[in-house]
């Protein structure tokens, strides 16, 4: 049983100890961004919540979520993503989501991951 809890413990405490990195790697690749006027008054809400507080990385993050974040309703916020974004939420939640898992994979201290 020490064995056993002993290997756990090991096993957890290295989980961490990468998912600490990760987020340390994540923290340096920010970099602010700079777009063009708001046409809506929606803009900063939504880089804020997708791009600054990393909504885009949540699995469940949906329109549904932040148009309730938001307090309007999915279809206008879908209108907004078409006006502001010139793309639908999807691609462009899907686009941040890869150019994200692009960084790990070119980034060698993540070689270990599949």
């Amino acid at each position: 049983m020490i064995y056993l809890f002993g290997h756990i413990g090991i096993y957890k405490f290295s989980i961490l100890k990468e998912r600490n990195i990760i987020r340390k790697f994540l923290l340096l690749e920010s970099k602010p961004v700079h777009y063009p006027k708001d046409k809506s008054g929606y803009r900063a809400d939504l880089i804020r919540i997708i791009e600054e507080e990393k909504g885009y990385l949540n699995p469940s993050f949906s329109l549904k979520t932040l148009s309730k974040d938001l307090g309007i309703s999915q279809s206008h916020l879908s209108r907004i993503f078409k006006t502001e974004f010139d793309t639908s939420f999807t691609t462009y939640i899907n686009s941040l989501r890869i150019s994200n898992a692009k960084t790990f994979l070119s980034n060698s201290d993540f070689s270990n991951y599949t």
